[in-house]
């Protein structure tokens, strides 16, 4: 697996620091990010100012001393719930996948997981489409969130939750 590495975006007139293991993940986890907060962003509006491996960062601990960064888990840097996205047409390829963001809770990791493929399913859906037809296009080219946190008790299963919706939005026809 490749190194996480830090990127400075700059973004309308914000610089954001995204972790990803490529700038092209760095700048899609920006893009949803960013859209969790119904801010829509294109791929040619982020510049990428920096690139730093993260095993080289220092960080300042609370008393103020520094420490290497590389022997601190996500708990320490108050990042508990990441969303990682892998893509369900690339199975076992992690290098297709990015991260989608961090939440302090793991309700606001589940509700991430859940947009990302209600976004997918709700663009795919075309009407008279059956649910099984619907889950099999998300099974095959969908994105599949997941939750990467130190808190055993939050999971979530994207091919789950895509099953019940599909269910749900079908019946609306």
């Amino acid at each position: 697996m490749a190194a996480l590495n830090q990127f400075q975006l700059w973004c309308g007139d914000e610089l954001y620091l995204v972790e990803a293991e490529t700038i092209e993940q760095a700048k899609k986890g920006l893009i949803n990010d960013l859209a969790t907060r119904d801010i829509a962003v294109q791929e040619n509006q982020i510049e990428e100012i920096d690139a730093t491996p993260l095993d080289s960062l220092e960080v300042s601990s609370p008393d103020n001393s520094i420490t290497d960064q590389s022997s601190l888990d996500a708990t320490d840097l108050g990042m508990r719930y990441e969303v990682r996205v892998d893509e369900n047409s690339h199975y076992m390829d992690e290098s297709a996948r990015y991260s989608a963001g961090f939440s302090e809770d793991c309700e606001t990791a589940k509700a991430n997981c859940r947009r990302i493929v209600d976004e997918f399913l709700l663009s795919s859906y075309r009407k008279g489409m059956s649910a099984e037809h619907l889950l099999m296009t998300y099974k095959s080219f969908g994105e599949d969130p997941w939750i990467s946190s130190t808190d055993d008790d939050c999971k979530f299963s994207a091919w789950d939750y895509a099953e019940q919706r599909c269910e749900e939005i079908c019946r609306g026809d």
